[in-house]
């Protein structure tokens, strides 16, 4: 994929994930009758920059003998979000930002795969069904890599990757 400006990335993810719905529903209609499968899309799934988010943060293994623990992402990962003009809710919010850290030390470095993602709850009502069903959409997500020489270089790194990746989910999402 040719690298698009950050304006264009919010459009492109817009019409993919509408077709990943439409894929759905294609699915969930070929079960039912042959009735048109009516969709409440646009009331379902809203995009926007978002101004509050829940947070919630996978545990990090705390043998990873890198002194990344759970309490350093949540806390590293909150104050990216202020920085970006968010409040941060509870983790039972229907738009949230999750977290998973993996992190090693392997022959003397810290490596750190680190993935976020901001997912959305939404209801999605079909023709054929009395009940709306309940999905969670990905609007963006961002996953990196990270190595360094020591705990203490890989613990900056972490916290310096962490504020630039929520910040950059955020702008993807817009």
């Amino acid at each position: 994929m040719v690298a698009q400006p950050i304006d264009r990335m919010g459009e492109i993810m817009k019409s993919t994930a509408r077709a990943a719905i439409a894929c759905l529903a294609a699915l969930f209609s070929s079960h039912a009758s042959a009735q048109p499968v009516g969709l409440a899309v646009e009331n379902a799934v809203e995009w926007h920059a978002p101004t509050s988010l829940g947070l919630v943060v996978e545990k990090v293994a705390a043998d990873n003998g890198c002194g990344i623990t759970d309490a350093f992402v949540r806390t590293n990962v909150r104050l990216a979000l202020e920085d970006n003009r968010v409040t941060v809710l509870g983790a039972d919010a229907d738009e949230f930002v999750h977290v998973g850290i993996l992190t090693k030390q392997f022959n003397g470095q810290c490596i750190s795969v680190i993935k976020l993602e901001l997912l959305k709850f939404a209801e999605v009502s079909f023709s054929h069904q009395d009940k709306p069903i309940l999905i969670q959409a990905q609007l963006s997500e961002i996953i990196e890599m990270i190595a360094d020489a020591s705990p203490a270089a890989h613990k900056a790194h972490m916290r310096e990757s962490l504020h630039n990746d929520t910040r950059m989910l955020l702008h993807k999402a817009e």
